[in-house]
């Protein structure tokens, strides 16, 4: 490496250490990392992402998902580089983008996200779908890894029959269309904004008889309430016949006024909420899922067939 190079390196370096301080706060306010108060940090020697065979067995799907992660950070940095060498022209949104991922900020929208999975073969529809086993491992490591919301659309999306990254890469894109409708109306608008705020900054001033979990639950939960009432403010008469995920998503892209029936209204729904950084687990009865949302220690229940009060029973 010549000094010309080394000195790029190191400026770069020296770039993402002083830019750790702004993250996540620098973040958009409906970044995934920043709703999750997920901290950034980077390091060249991992071992978790040193180089593995080809994964045999179902639990080894950890591994690429990791290497690819790291893969596509190391790029972003290398980028960085290139552009102090002269090699490169980058706008400051291309500058953002690349120093957010060389901190290993994952991307936020859920078309970039299958776009880093898509560049890696282990991970493609055709290798993780030759068992149930093996699609539910890639599944639950997508999860762990990048998010709960991503792990569940992915293994949906390849369960309807998506097989090649264009057809993932246009659902994916649709799923970010939908939360983008419905995050960007002031009746939801205005609770995020205080629910960022509270991840941001310390708790203000507890008003009498008020707790600081109950404050927290609260805030959250009018998030929560207000995603709810948007999505069947979209679609009033959602609950139809049974569709896949893709044909749900259309649906409510779409005019139609039916979108699906309980699993696919869960699904999407889980989705949906999974992006906001809410865990959500699932409910079966008699026939009917229903989901189950944790915020802040508390349980909130959410039925996907009918627009009735959000439960605590």
């Amino acid at each position: 490496m010549n000094e010309r190079v080394t000195d790029a390196v190191a400026q770069v370096d020296s770039l993402l250490e002083s830019n750790l301080k702004y993250y996540p706060k620098h973040l958009p306010p409906l970044h995934y990392a920043r709703l999750t108060g997920q901290k950034p940090g980077f390091s060249r020697i991992d071992p978790r992402y040193q180089w593995r065979p080809t994964p045999t067995s179902p639990d080894d799907l950890l591994t690429p998902i990791q290497r690819q992660l790291e893969t596509c950070r190391a790029q972003a940095e290398a980028l960085l580089v290139h552009e102090r060498l002269g090699e490169l022209i980058l706008n400051l949104e291309e500058q953002e983008r690349l120093t957010c991922r060389a901190l290993g900020i994952l991307p936020s929208s859920e078309h970039d996200r299958f776009g880093e999975l898509l560049a890696r073969p282990e991970l493609h529809p055709h290798a993780i779908t030759h068992s149930t086993a093996r699609l539910t491992s890639a599944v639950k490591a997508i999860a762990r890894e990048i998010s709960p919301a991503t792990g569940l659309a992915y293994g949906m999306l390849i369960l309807a029959g998506m097989q090649t990254p264009k057809q993932l890469l246009r659902y994916a894109e649709g799923l970010d269309r939908l939360f983008d409708r419905l995050t960007r109306v002031p009746a939801v608008i205005q609770p995020l904004n205080s629910a960022v705020s509270l991840i941001d900054r310390p708790a203000p001033p507890l008003q009498q008889g008020e707790t600081r979990a109950t404050s927290r639950f609260q805030t959250l939960f009018s998030v929560l309430l207000a995603i709810r009432e948007q999505l069947w403010a979209l679609k009033p008469d959602r609950l139809s016949t049974p569709f896949l995920l893709p044909q749900v998503i259309d649906n409510y892209l779409g005019s139609e006024q039916g979108v699906g029936n309980s699993l696919a209204l869960a699904i999407l729904d889980s989705i949906m909420i999974g992006k906001l950084g809410f865990p959500v687990l699932y409910h079966l009865e008699s026939g009917i899922l229903s989901l189950e949302v944790l915020i802040a220690g508390q349980n909130v229940y959410w039925e996907v067939t009918r627009p009735s009060s959000l439960s605590f029973v």
